[in-house]
């Protein structure tokens, strides 16, 4: 009798194998949906992050992000202009050791009109880790108010506006939004 039992389990076991083995395998067939950016509809959000108000919208395909914080949140950056000749080629300044949240600005001030659009030529911004996010853009130090687009991927270039600005002082800024400190970062660019 215990060797028919033994047997009887010793069976059981071998059939339930496959079955387990059927149960992880993977779905036979799968489904990928694509579709193009401009499929997707942006609206604007508002979220509160560390006491701060972010709001977001969108311009054409970029996401602009509008937040509040002080002047006193904003570290000043060592940094340099470079001139070719006479004209100003481009101000730049370095920013190792920005860590998660932290802002930091060269501080040279730009006058704005009223409705006036901002445009932020960056020549280059480099940084690492490369997968961290920053927010680059201008800062009305009239207001507290931060302008910005998120960037990606350790380098950004080109040339960003930002439309209707309300009038007053503004500065550019860099802000690292992921939890791991810049451990090399440096913002090339020019405002007009």
């Amino acid at each position: 009798m215990k060797k028919i039992l033994s047997l009887t389990l010793a069976l059981l076991m071998v059939l339930a194998i496959p079955c387990t083995a059927s149960a992880t395998e993977a779905p036979s067939e799968l489904i990928i949906e694509s579709f193009s950016l401009d499929e997707v509809i942006k609206a604007p959000s508002i979220t509160i992050e560390d006491d701060e108000l972010v709001t977001t919208a969108s311009e054409g395909n970029q996401e602009m992000i509008i937040e509040s914080f002080s002047l006193e949140e904003i570290t000043q950056a060592p940094s340099l202009a470079v001139y070719d000749g006479s004209t100003l080629a481009f101000n730049q300044f370095t920013f190792d050791g920005c860590t998660y949240n932290a802002i930091w600005s060269d501080m040279i001030e730009y006058t704005m009109s009223e409705g006036e659009t901002g445009v932020l030529k960056i020549t280059t911004c480099i940084w690492t880790p490369t997968t961290n996010t920053l927010y680059i853009g201008f800062y009305n130090v009239d207001t507290a108010t931060g302008y910005a687009y998120p960037f990606a991927g350790g380098s950004a270039s080109g040339t960003y506006s930002w439309p209707d600005l309300p009038a007053g002082q503004y500065i550019v800024y860099v802000r690292n939004m992921s939890s791991r400190t810049i451990t090399d970062g440096t913002m090339r660019y020019n405002v007009g």
